[in-house]
């Protein structure tokens, strides 16, 4: 059984050695905090600087899932108003109120267990939980994908915790769970 904790000074090392696993290749959930994509880089050292930058400032903008005292995933999941990049990559959707799951990441030796879907429905539960009852999604379109690339989750993930289609763009899919309650 997976548990969740909070991003926060007291869980920065389980953070960073889950992002480690791929040094020099992670964007350590940062492309989202830039103001565009044209500043971000995948494999820039600035991006464990700025996520070290954004712990130590208090900001908590997602959770981490622990098998046992084992840090196995992370789920950024944050106000999407807080995300300037997500809103210059989808500028006609409101963001006010609303928060978004924007990224996943599963240690290696954990994949292909059925554990995203997992992940995702404890994040939402714990969203739901603080009064939260407006949650985004950005997937992927397609199911299968290369391990080294950003992971958003699928469409049928979602779809198995509850989400609805809202938008599907040359920018792509956008899911929305509204009022909270996962399947």
């Amino acid at each position: 059984m997976l548990t969740l904790r909070r991003l926060s000074r007291a869980t920065r090392c389980d953070f960073l050695s889950l992002f480690d696993e791929i040094t020099g290749k992670d964007c350590y959930c940062v492309a989202w905090h830039r103001k565009s994509w044209a500043e971000f880089d995948s494999g820039c050292p600035s991006n464990r600087e700025l996520r070290t930058a954004l712990i130590d400032a208090g900001r908590s903008d997602g959770f981490l899932f622990y098998d046992g005292q084992h840090c196995i995933a992370w789920c950024q999941a944050t106000r999407a108003d807080d995300l300037p990049n997500l809103a210059a990559t989808f500028p006609q959707l409101p963001l006010h109120d609303r928060w978004a799951i924007t990224c996943l990441r599963l240690r290696s030796d954990y994949r292909g267990k059925g554990l995203g879907t997992e992940i995702v429905r404890l994040a939402v539960d714990a969203l739901v939980q603080t009064g939260i009852t407006s949650i985004l999604a950005f997937p992927h379109r397609y199911e299968h994908f290369n391990q080294d690339e950003v992971w958003t989750g699928t469409v049928g993930m979602f779809q198995r915790c509850g989400f609805d289609v809202i938008g599907d763009d040359a920018e792509g899919v956008v899911m929305e769970i509204n009022g909270g309650q996962t399947n």
